[in-house]
């Protein structure tokens, strides 16, 4: 009975404060058993917040730093989120340092990206644009992770993907071979709390913020929104979400703060996302399109705003053996006359049978 009262008065906190239940763990310092039983820790006869509300980790991968970190580490618990003393809405923090090398490459060769591209070339940069990119500062990623594991390779092929879609992109503050497919980052969100991102470098540019389901997720709308000040928002519906805008950073603020969080079916939301942010980088007052001088807010419509992490996977396997519809080998002609075919079966199916 004592705890059913504990966790009512935890409701009761959220909801006049927000979610600042955090004031709960440290009235319970008398009362050992609730404080264990709500989920904050017990020591030295004090009552606190769990210790996964401060569970730090940065991300590295083949021994070299990333540019993202975690302050919070994404929780066991998201619920207990909302015992923590700052920030109870948030079930993971990030910090995201955008850099040079973590450039996303092709099609693009426009920006400075958060993580290595796995399964892009970024040396490709080199020829698309010169006057921003040099070979010396980019890298092949189109193998990674695991680009010298044969039989992982030989895995990926058969499913006419790459490794980057299929080697474990979660835990990666202990895994230095995460994958990390185009420079995107996984990451769960769960009922009534955000993944909460800083971004960093992105003073006075334009950034591009993209994200879309993966494998497993149970479906549902998601946003993301500026993390305390701000109004902007973007929001999809169970697929992929896009967002150009300016980072709203000055050179004397560099602390533009975002989250990403279900729209609805809230109340048992459970959503796999892959999340990726990237800022502008251009030669002064060009837009990256050879021959033309315009101001960068024309960056946006120079993105190739399609370059999500299934991008890198095949329509089919490699030992399909049927008609394949996206079979791209046929003349134009052959092309059109077969969708007109398929289309006028498929009405066809659905008015008669």
């Amino acid at each position: 009975m004592a705890v059913l009262k504990v966790v009512a008065v935890v409701a009761l906190t959220v909801a006049l404060t927000g979610g600042a239940g955090a004031s709960i763990c440290t009235t319970l310092s008398d009362r050992r058993d609730e404080c264990v039983s709500l989920g904050c820790k017990y020591s030295g006869n004090r009552c606190q917040q769990p210790d996964s509300c401060t569970n730090s980790g940065s991300i590295s991968y083949q021994g070299q730093s990333t540019g993202v970190s975690a302050s919070r580490l994404p929780m066991a618990i998201p619920e207990h989120a909302s015992l923590c003393t700052s920030n109870p809405e948030c079930s993971a923090i990030y910090t995201v340092y955008l850099q040079d090398r973590f450039s996303t490459g092709p099609p693009n060769c426009n920006d400075i990206g958060m993580l290595p591209p796995h399964g892009n070339d970024q040396t490709k940069c080199a020829t698309i644009n010169p006057a921003t990119y040099s070979r010396s500062n980019s890298k092949n990623y189109e193998n990674h992770p695991f680009p010298n594991d044969a039989v992982k390779q030989a895995s990926a092929r058969a499913l006419n993907a790459q490794t980057a879609l299929t080697e474990d992109s979660e835990g990666c503050d202990e895994n230095e071979n995460c994958a990390f497919p185009l420079g995107f980052k996984t990451d769960t969100l769960h009922k009534g709390k955000a993944v909460c991102v800083v971004v960093r470098n992105a003073q006075e540019k334009w950034v591009e913020i993209m994200a879309s389901s993966r494998k497993g997720s149970d479906g549902g709308s998601y946003c993301v929104s500026d993390w305390g000040e701000g109004e902007d928002q973007a929001c999809t519906k169970e697929g992929d979400l896009y967002e150009c805008r300016e980072s709203g950073n000055s050179p004397f603020g560099d602390s533009m703060t975002v989250k990403f969080y279900a729209q609805d079916n809230v109340d048992d939301a459970n959503i796999k996302i892959f999340w990726r942010i990237t800022a502008s980088k251009l030669p002064k007052g060009q837009t990256g399109q050879a021959g033309e001088e315009k101001d960068a807010e024309d960056w946006c419509q120079f993105r190739d705003g399609g370059d999500y992490p299934l991008t890198l996977m095949g329509a089919y396997p490699i030992e399909f053996e049927g008609n394949p519809v996206f079979d791209k080998t046929e003349d134009s002609a052959t092309t059109v006359f077969s969708g007109i075919i398929l289309s006028i079966a498929c009405v066809f199916t659905a008015l008669f049978l």
